[in-house]
C-alpha cells in the first residue's frame, strides 16, 4: 500500500512516520486487532520502537505511540 503526503523536505527518517501514521489510521478505523509494521528505515524504526524524539515532529511519534498502546 502506498500513500502520498506533500511535507516538503524532509529526510527519510522524518518522513517515514508519517506512513506509519497513515497506515495506523487505517487499521483503527477497519479495527484490527493485531498489526505488523515493516519499515525499511533501521533509523526511523528505532525511534518508533524505542520513543527516540529526535527527529523533528516528536509530536508524531508521540501520537504513533497512543495508536499503538490501542492494538497489539
Amino acid at each position: 500500500m502506498g500513500f502520498g503526503r506533500c511535507l516538503g523536505n524532509y529526510t527519510v527518517t522524518e518522513a517515514k512516520p508519517w506512513d506509519i501514521m497513515d497506515g495506523l489510521k487505517l487499521i483503527v478505523d477497519r479495527r484490527f486487532e493485531m498489526i505488523l509494521i515493516q519499515i525499511d528505515s533501521l533509523e526511523a524504526a528505532n525511534a518508533i520502537q524505542e520513543g527516540i524524539f529526535r527527529i523533528s515532529n516528536s509530536t508524531l511519534l508521540i501520537r504513533i505511540h497512543q495508536v499503538l498502546s490501542k492494538v497489539k
